[in-house]
């Protein structure tokens, strides 16, 4: 162990890895939470898209919360794949990833994800902790 922290302090590089790991493990819990949370409890059973109305009301901002939106959700997805292999909410962060990002069958893919080792389980768990009314589960993928 000692030479472990030995190899940390002597290392500017090895420095870095570790402290953004530890800042995306701590980010993620914060950021995973606070995602889950804000979804609506119809999310994975209604297919109406409630963003299509804000882009036909205001088409340059919604292009503009468009292009922001999606590269959000591909850097949490990319985020989440890391996690997968570093400490870190990997599947939930991919999960909220995924919800972010505009792209056809989305939904179906979101459905079977939910679908997957009990995702969905841990995201009403953690609604659950926050005194939110579970996600109704998909009928359908």
């Amino acid at each position: 162990m000692h030479a472990i922290l030995e190899t940390i302090r002597s290392n500017a590089t090895a420095t870095w890895i570790v402290l953004i790991s530890v800042l995306m493990f701590f980010g993620s819990i914060v950021l995973t939470w606070l995602f889950i949370v804000k979804i609506p409890t119809d999310y994975l059973t209604n297919d109406h898209c409630r963003v299509q109305t804000f882009r036909s009301n205001h088409p340059v901002a919604g292009i503009v919360v468009f292009v922001c939106k999606n590269l959000f959700g591909l850097l949490v997805v990319i985020c989440g794949m890391i996690m997968l292999f570093t400490p870190g909410q990997g599947v939930l962060f991919i999960f909220l990833g995924l919800t972010l990002i505009d792209f056809p069958r989305k939904k179906q893919l979101i459905r079977r994800m939910v679908r997957w080792r009990n995702t969905l389980n841990v995201i009403n768990r953690i609604r659950r902790q926050a005194h939110q009314p579970p996600i109704e589960p998909p009928v359908h993928g």
